[in-house]
């Protein structure tokens, strides 16, 4: 029995580097020989319109996740904004936002030296409210635009206006090579409304591919993100582009990513918010 315990073990650890740090919230994170994490992300942007609107966007983002039984992960994820902006015509502005806080739990369907399915459920709190003030509710609301772009619209859930997130998460990683691994992730929602506003259906879908050299790995990822009404102006949906290139020890993560905007309202060139975001992750595993 301890053998076999022993090879399980191996296992996972083997598959365990296929984690791509730069994906959305609600994604499996705890394995090998983790039982925790505590995992702190900060993004940040700059922007500059034609309309001589300038911004700097900065976000620091707490996840916890923890295994309460060997195939069960929990998680929770919360994020802060703090948002400055200004214009020729307009004194300087600033917002900080709270994000809405996302519980979620796992649960792994397979697993072994090759790939690895999880599947699982999240739910939220409406966190994210407009302010009621007329002068800061423009503020506010530019602070949550900037927040969903510089994270390439792939945390609907966290920055949701006036809403309670909920929905399913699938995700899949295959190693079709010892040096390389594809993942992928997708999470049908729904953005029920707290307010008059109506309810609205979401979903993200990503996928990424890893080079894998010793504790470094290399990659990049693609995210979809849409919603039954309009994003933006009349964009449905977003893509974005990020490499990422990241450093797993036992108990140490550390990854670098940056997102960039390729279609949808976020896109390099609009005029309504960043199209880019840079991301730093560190995470420190039990």
């Amino acid at each position: 029995m301890k053998r076999a315990h022993a090879v399980y073990a191996a296992v996972l650890v083997a598959v365990a580097p296929a984690v791509a740090r730069a994906e959305p919230i609600a994604t499996p994170r705890l394995e090998g020989g983790r039982r925790a994490e505590v995992e702190a992300t900060v993004v940040t942007s700059v922007w500059s319109a034609a309309s001589s609107v300038r911004a700097f966007h900065e976000s620091t983002q707490l996840v916890g996740r923890l295994r309460v039984l060997d195939p069960v992960e929990l998680g929770v994820a919360f994020a802060v904004s703090h948002t400055r902006f200004s214009s020729d015509t307009e004194p300087p502005r600033s917002a900080t936002r709270p994000s809405n806080p996302v519980l979620w739990a796992l649960v792994r369907l397979h697993a072994n030296d090759r790939v690895r399915v999880h599947t699982g459920a999240f739910l939220g709190a409406p966190l994210v409210l407009a302010a009621s003030g007329l002068p800061e509710s423009p503020t506010a609301r530019f602070g949550d635009r900037m927040a969903r772009a510089a994270r390439g619209y792939d945390t609907p859930w966290l920055f949701a206006d006036s809403a309670i997130p909920m929905g399913l998460t699938l995700s899949a990683t295959v190693k079709p090579l010892p040096y390389v691994v594809v993942g992928g992730v997708v999470q049908p929602g729904v953005l029920l409304s707290v307010n008059r506003n109506a309810s609205r259906l979401a979903v993200v879908a990503s996928t990424h591919v890893a080079l894998l050299t010793g504790s470094v790995r290399v990659g990049a990822r693609a995210t979809l993100g849409a919603e039954s009404v309009p994003i933006e102006g009349h964009d449905f949906a977003q893509l974005a582009i990020a490499p990422f290139v990241g450093l797993e020890r036992e108990r140490l993560s550390l990854s670098l990513s940056t997102n960039v905007g390729v279609a949808g309202p976020y896109r390099v060139g609009n005029d309504v918010a960043t199209a880019w975001g840079a991301a730093l992750s560190l995470a420190l595993g039990l």
